[in-house]
C-alpha cells in the first residue's frame, strides 16, 4: 500500500484509533515509507511466556532439586558403649538426610532377593524373574534410636543391630522407607561388601547345612 506524503498523519491516526497498535512509519521526501505493526497483545503474549517459564523453573527446583533426599549405607561394625561394657559386634544401618527439610524414617527392611529402583522397573523385572517379594524388617536396635525416627535437615543417624551369635539373615536388597512412602536403597557396593564379609559367609554356610 502506498501512502502519499500528505496522507501519512491521517493514516497513522486511523491505525491507532482502530487498535492496531504502534505503527512505525518512515516517510521519505519521495512519498515512500516502510511500516511494521506490533500489537500490544503480542507484547503481553511474550511477557506471559516469560512468566510461565520462570514459574515452571521454580516448580522444578522446588519439587525435584529441593525434594527429600536420603542416603543409606550399611555394614558390619563393632559397638563401643563407652561405659566400660564389652564391645558388641553387630550390623549398622546409617541414614543421612541430604535435604533442608526434616524427614521421618519409618522402616528398615531387607529382601532375600535383589530388587531395583525405580519401582516401575522393579515391577517390570518381577514379571519375568521369579523371586521372593517378602520383606523382613530390622527390629529392636541395640542402644540406638528406635523407629519411627525424625531426622532433621542434614542430620545423620545410625541404627545398630546386635548379631544373634553366628547367625545373620541373607541380604540381597536393603532399603529404608520414609513417611512420604518413598524408599531409599542401600548402594550395591555396600551389599557386596556385606556379602564378602567372613561372618556373613559363615552364616550362609550354616544355613546350607541346617536340616
Amino acid at each position: 500500500m502506498q501512502i502519499c506524503e500528505g496522507d501519512w498523519a491521517r493514516t497513522l491516526a486511523a491505525n491507532f484509533a482502530s487498535g492496531r497498535g504502534c505503527l512505525l512509519l518512515e516517510v521519505t521526501r519521495h512519498g515512500r515509507r516502510g511500516a511494521s505493526s506490533v500489537r500490544i497483545t503480542d507484547y503481553l503474549a511474550i511477557w506471559g511466556a516469560i512468566v510461565a517459564t520462570v514459574v515452571a523453573g521454580w516448580n522444578i527446583y522446588r519439587d525435584f532439586l529441593k525434594r527429600h533426599r536420603v542416603k543409606v549405607s550399611a555394614g558390619f561394625q563393632v559397638y563401643f558403649a563407652g561405659d566400660g561394657s564389652p564391645k558388641v559386634e553387630g550390623f549398622a544401618v546409617t541414614v543421612t538426610n541430604l535435604s533442608d527439610r526434616p524427614t521421618t524414617i519409618t522402616h528398615i527392611v531387607r529382601y532375600d532377593d535383589r530388587h531395583y529402583k525405580p519401582r516401575w522397573l522393579d515391577r517390570m523385572i518381577g514379571r519375568f524373574v521369579k523371586r521372593s517379594t517378602m520383606a523382613y524388617m530390622f527390629l529392636d536396635p541395640y542402644r540406638t534410636p528406635s523407629l519411627p525416627y525424625k531426622l532433621e535437615p542434614w542430620g545423620k543417624v545410625t541404627f545398630f543391630y546386635k548379631l544373634p551369635g553366628a547367625e545373620f539373615p541373607p541380604i540381597e536388597t536393603l532399603e529404608v522407607t520414609t513417611a512420604d512412602d518413598r524408599t531409599w536403597f542401600c548402594p550395591r557396593r555396600d551389599i557386596e561388601r556385606i556379602q564378602a564379609d567372613e561372618g556373613y559367609q559363615r552364616a550362609r554356610r550354616l544355613d546350607k547345612v541346617k536340616p
